[in-house]
């Protein structure tokens, strides 16, 4: 089954990587240069479905923004948290696209402007 859920993962991330032209990695990198996204789980990861043998995977998209001036850095993730929302507003493989409040991630030391967007697929098992 994590051969699905890792499927899903890059699959989106290519898709976002593509459609956004937005860097996006399947996973938390190790090291990230921002402008960039990865995803991440989501809360709850894994749940039932209605549907006979599937889960349902819940991800986050998070945003990051180069350290930049506040206002910059703000017009930057908004524009980019609107690119990826169109991104996948024209796919039919995710849904409920919610989008959290931004936040200061520090990286290598400095805080950098992030937000992240939680969206949902269904796996089959």
């Amino acid at each position: 089954m994590s051969g699905a859920l890792e499927t899903a993962r890059e699959a989106l991330a290519a898709y976002l990587t593509a459609q956004a032209g937005l860097t996006v990695n399947p996973y938390v990198p190790e090291s990230l240069a921002p402008p960039c996204g990865f995803l991440e789980p989501g809360e709850p990861y894994l749940e039932p479905s209605d549907a006979r043998r599937c889960l349902i995977q819940r991800l986050a998209i998070v945003i990051v923004e180069p350290k930049t001036p506040n206002a910059a850095a703000t017009a930057g993730l908004e524009e980019t948290l609107l690119t990826v929302l169109a991104a996948l507003a024209n796919q039919s493989d995710w849904w409920g696209f919610r989008v959290r409040q931004p936040e200061m991630l520090i990286i290598g030391g400095a805080p950098h402007l992030a937000a992240s967007i939680e969206i949902a697929t269904e796996i089959h098992l």
